[in-house]
């Protein structure tokens, strides 16, 4: 392929992880260089017409950017969230 027709590369993961990507890299479309990753559909059947991968926006990760579990959980049941502090060792019967 020529040079002036690439987009973008990708490249496979160094990770034995079976959640990590099938692929990752970057495209430039207009003068944007736009980080991607690319996921296999696990959820694909054979004969199936859906796509074998996706492609997402990668998100760059931040100190403190990931979700308090606890939190989400406390959310989704309408409850504050509770902190280890607010727990006794008493057994509740």
């Amino acid at each position: 392929m020529a040079k002036e027709n690439q987009i973008g590369a990708l490249w496979f993961p160094k990770s034995e992880n079976p959640k990590a990507p099938f692929a990752k890299g970057s495209i430039t479309i207009g003068g944007e260089k736009i980080a991607i990753v690319v996921w296999k559909n696990k959820w694909k059947e054979p004969g199936e017409s859906t796509p074998d991968y996706y492609i997402e926006r990668e998100a760059p990760r931040e100190q403190g950017d990931r979700p308090n579990h606890v939190t989400q959980v406390a959310e989704t049941m309408n409850r504050p969230a509770q902190s280890a502090d607010d727990f006794s060792d008493d057994i509740p019967f």
